[in-house]
């Protein structure tokens, strides 16, 4: 399993590499690179929800459900309260408390952990993964935007547009039709499954053409960051694990975390940060950095877990 994953992962670190050429040479500039994401985020990756809850194969229980619901909100809770303290420990300047709080809680779930999860264990082990979205989406429009705002205005009357978002009604629709083992028509399974096989490719194009606009040696003046991206992708997700074998020992959802707290962080930190004034140029930084590591983290914490 961990070759295959290193496969993967050295397949995706192509795929970017080719997103990265073709932003240099501006076949992938800002405006088309924001419409491939909007592609990805509203239409293919929730199709990849969905198709975890089509997919036939060893059906979990309601318990198993629920134990991998809690286990995702103690989780965050830990990563939460684990965060208060992060910034002081690294001498973080005020301005960039909020960002280095969000990277290390949210991990990129969506752009690289569910495309993963779908080549490396089978879209069956989606479902346990869709559970996991949904204290992410609500947690990243609140905490997220609190932390980003500093406490100091009061979040926009968006909110709930903002959570309730296609990737959670994808979730919850998911859930719905795997628990109710409701029989959905071939042609629409089929097509589904077609736009969810985009997620995987347009995302890491994406994510590779985002290095382009970024001065890649600014990565490396901070020393912060790099020793906050190597935390955030190796110790942490070691300790987490252990955690999360401690509590139940079903090999599903011990691959569902494992995968989720290895991956890097939540490429919405950037977009969040343009939107709610925070310093989106230290976020892009980070994810670009940690995106970058990833590729060599992500199989070695698999590798040692």
């Amino acid at each position: 399993m961990d070759m295959v994953l290193l496969k993967q992962m050295l397949i995706f670190f192509f795929i970017m590499a080719l997103g990265f050429m073709m932003g240099k040479k501006n076949i992938m500039d800002e405006k088309s690179s924001r419409c491939i994401s909007w592609l990805v985020v509203n239409i293919a990756n929730p199709a990849l929800i969905l198709s975890g809850s089509m997919t036939a194969g060893d059906r979990l229980s309601g318990g198993e459900l629920l134990l991998t619901a809690g286990i995702a909100v103690g989780m965050f809770a830990v990563l939460i309260f684990l965060a208060c303290f992060l910034p002081g420990l690294f001498c973080v300047p005020e301005e960039g408390k909020g960002i280095y709080r969000i990277m290390f809680v949210f991990s990129n779930i969506g752009f690289m952990g569910f495309p993963i999860l779908s080549a490396v264990y089978g879209k069956g082990a989606l479902i346990n993964a869709t559970v996991y979205l949904l204290p992410f989406n609500l947690l990243i429009y609140t905490y997220g935007i609190l932390c980003l705002q500093k406490g100091k205005e009061k979040v926009g009357g968006n909110l709930f547009r903002s959570v309730v978002n296609v990737g959670v009604l994808a979730s919850v629709a998911s859930l719905i039709i795997y628990l109710g083992r409701i029989p959905i028509p071939a042609p629409v399974s089929q097509a589904v499954d077609m736009l969810s096989g985009l997620t995987g490719p347009l995302s890491m194009l994406v994510i590779g053409a985002s290095f382009a606009f970024i001065d890649l040696r600014e990565l490396y003046r901070d020393v912060r960051l790099p020793v906050f991206v190597l935390l955030r992708l190796i110790l942490i997700p070691i300790l987490g694990i252990c955690l999360v074998k401690a509590i139940t020992e079903n090999e599903v959802i011990v691959h569902v975390f494992r995968i989720i707290i290895a991956t890097p962080a939540a490429s919405m930190c950037v977009m969040m940060s343009k939107q709610y004034g925070g310093d989106d140029l230290l976020a892009a930084r980070g994810v670009a950095l940690s995106t970058l590591f990833s590729v060599v983290t992500l199989p070695l914490v698999v590798s040692v877990t």
